[in-house]
């Protein structure tokens, strides 16, 4: 993204959804395919399971339509679901697609599969098992989905950017911008609309939807996003893939998200003058190799970014590493100079309102800058610790940028 637009009609008309399939597009960041060759009772009562789970699922009968699906899904994270019987006529066909982030086998003969296991996720006989490990699966699955924007340190004069500084600039515009429009009924009944419209079939979700507009007050919203409800999946998906039309109707929810991390932001004085935060996360040797290009790049979040107090938590995030995986074991270690950066850079101690207390969560606003400040080391159990500090030189650069384009189009 190379140009920006600040006013509200622009930013609305940025982006225009695409959409390639039959199917209407998915607005959050997970699909399941559930592939069965059989088409009984039972294969509906699983898909109906499956959707109370995960709104978006895909079911097929017939494996290259569903192959053919499955290579056309570039912006989700798949969980693939079959029986034993089906896996092995599919299995040396999906093992090393690299979307699909995550395979359920249901099977009564647990054992009779075991040269797959290296490759399989969990291989159940209760599909109440089964739906309870997918549920686990996929939280870990949104917790792991991060998207980066860079600045180049040698990028010092704006008025020549290149494709990513430009998104840095962009996305960090574009966020100044959403929290300054208008916060009102208007913005909010336009955001719960476009909710109800996208989950029209799903009773469950038209409940909680319901229950939003009844009973939620703007001091709640960093709950609502803790508990990983539809604004959350929907404004992150929104974030990562940079989709303005949907993060400008969600901007009522932005906002007061906002508004309730910059409350909570003034707890951390009592930290003192600085406070060490941690986030585990698994990366692909292109992502690596990206966010060390250059050691005094600034990296940006696409989104917010959840950490931790506790270097445990984040150790369980970053997993193990194994020999079969193609993802790196990372925990970013962040330093927070509390008192220099102010009230320039928002991060809360959401513990309090959060689902998960016992993760001692610290949720970023969107648009969290880092830089590395030594090269990444690699520990004798092949984890990578990445020494980090949060930096408001983003705000710098904004600025840097704005005032050589007015003075280009003054020349």
């Amino acid at each position: 993204m190379t140009s920006i637009k600040s006013s509200t009609s622009s930013l609305k008309k940025l982006t225009k959804s695409e959409n390639t399939s039959t199917h209407e597009e998915n607005k959050e960041n997970i699909t399941i395919v559930y592939f069965d060759t059989r088409k009984n009772g039972k294969t509906i009562d699983r898909t109906n399971m499956l959707q109370e789970v995960n709104h978006y699922v895909l079911k097929y009968d017939n494996i290259d339509e569903c192959l053919s699906r499955i290579q056309s899904i570039k912006k989700e994270k798949i969980i693939f679901v079959t029986t034993g019987k089906n896996l092995i006529n599919v299995f040396s066909r999906i093992e090393n697609i690299r979307q699909i982030d995550g395979i359920f086998i249901f099977s009564t003969k647990t054992n009779k599969y075991d040269q797959f296991n290296e490759k399989i996720t969990g291989i159940f006989s209760n599909d109440d098992d089964m739906i309870s490990a997918i549920r686990k699966h996929m939280k870990l699955i949104q917790d792991q989905l991060l998207s980066f924007s860079f600045y180049r340190s040698h990028q010092r004069y704006v008025r020549n950017l290149t494709d990513t500084s430009a998104e840095f600039i962009w996305f960090h515009i574009f966020k100044d911008t959403i929290i300054r429009l208008p916060h009102d009924e208007h913005a909010k009944k336009e955001m719960l609309d476009a909710s109800r419209h996208y989950y029209r079939n799903n009773i469950q979700e038209l409940k909680n939807i319901n229950e939003f507009e009844q009973n939620y007050r703007s001091e709640e919203a960093i709950k609502w996003y803790t508990k990983n409800s539809f604004v959350y999946r929907l404004i992150n998906k929104a974030l990562r893939t940079e989709d303005v039309e949907q993060m400008y109707t969600f901007r009522y929810f932005i906002q007061d998200l906002y508004s309730a991390l910059t409350l909570k932001h003034k707890i951390f004085k009592e930290y003192g003058e600085s406070v060490t935060l941690y986030r585990g996360l698994r990366l692909t040797q292109l992502e690596f190799d990206e966010m060390t290009k250059d050691e005094q790049q600034l990296i940006s979040m696409n989104g917010y970014l959840s950490t931790s107090l506790n270097p445990q938590v984040a150790k369980m995030y970053a997993g193990e590493p194994t020999l079969t995986s193609d993802k790196l074991s990372i925990i970013l270690e962040i330093e927070c100079d509390v008192e220099k950066l102010g009230d320039r850079v928002i991060f809360a101690d959401v513990t309090s309102e959060s689902t998960f207390r016992d993760e001692n969560e610290v949720l970023f606003d969107i648009g969290a800058t880092l830089q590395l400040v030594d090269k990444p080391k690699q520990t004798d159990n092949r984890v990578w610790y990445f020494k980090m500090i949060a930096t408001d030189e983003s705000r710098t650069i904004v600025r840097k940028y704005i005032d050589d384009h007015l003075e280009l189009n003054v020349d």
